[in-house]
């Protein structure tokens, strides 16, 4: 019987809406796992994915029609929104393993978060989301601008 349950169990994406003040909330009732996110937000390699961030921004200036002015003013915002994003990166993960991990219960997510804000993962996750937003932002600028290098010629 449990073999037909699992062949029929069904995976659903659940669109969950989120306020960063609410994320917070939640992750202040974890003091380690706060401690631990603190402590990746001073370290070194976070500073590396964020400069990384920064120095495809600066690159890429001309296209997203930022002068150096505006990336400079725009610093500490992006800095915020890359921790907050973090956060909440790292809270949608925990749920998403208690949902779909079988045996997991809401009395899990401390144990999910702790496991999550580990260092090496933070790291690995925190560069992994850099990369998908910059290729997501080459992307949005490349498809935002015609091709007329290859005239194409239809009949």
């Amino acid at each position: 019987m449990s073999e037909i349950k699992e062949v029929n169990e069904a995976y659903f994406q659940i669109p969950l809406l989120a306020k960063t003040s609410q994320v917070e909330e939640i992750l202040r009732q974890y003091p380690m796992v706060e401690a631990k996110l603190n402590e990746f937000f001073n370290s070194e390699n976070f500073f590396i994915c964020f400069e990384d961030m920064m120095r495809f921004v600066d690159e890429n200036k001309s296209q997203f029609d930022l002068s150096d002015a505006d990336i400079e003013s725009l610093r500490s915002d992006f800095l915020v929104s890359l921790k907050v994003n973090t956060k909440v990166n790292i809270l949608s993960n925990a749920l998403k393993n208690i949902f779909t991990v079988s045996g997991k219960t809401l009395n899990d997510v401390e144990e999910e978060l702790l496991y999550l804000t580990e260092k090496e993962f933070l790291s690995t996750f925190t560069m992994t989301y850099v990369e998908i937003l910059k290729a997501q932002a080459e992307s949005m600028a490349n498809s935002s601008f015609a091709d007329y290098t290859n005239p194409r010629y239809t009949s």
